[in-house]
C-alpha cells in the first residue's frame, strides 16, 4: 500500500539549490572608511606651530638709520 522509499519525492531541495538569503560578509561594502582613509580632525603633537613672538615679518624689522654725513673739517 505504501511505495518504496526510493519513490518518494523530496519534498525539500538539497541544500546546494537553496540560494543564500543573505549576501556573504566578503560582498558587504562596509559602512565606514577604513582607519588610514579617515582624515586627521586636527594636527599632530609632533609638529607644533612654531612660536607667534620668534616670527617677524619683514616689513616690521627697522633698518639701521643712514650714516650721518658729516662734512670734513
Amino acid at each position: 500500500t505504501r511505495a518504496p522509499v526510493e519513490d518518494i519525492p523530496p519534498t525539500l531541495p538539497p541544500v546546494e539549490d537553496i540560494p543564500p538569503t543573505r549576501a556573504p560578509v566578503e560582498d558587504i561594502p562596509p559602512t565606514l572608511p577604513p582607519v588610514e582613509d579617515i582624515p586627521p580632525t586636527r594636527a599632530p603633537v609632533s609638529s607644533p606651530p612654531p612660536p607667534v613672538s620668534r616670527v617677524i615679518p619683514p616689513a616690521l624689522v627697522k633698518s639701521p638709520p643712514p650714516p650721518v654725513y658729516s662734512p670734513p673739517p
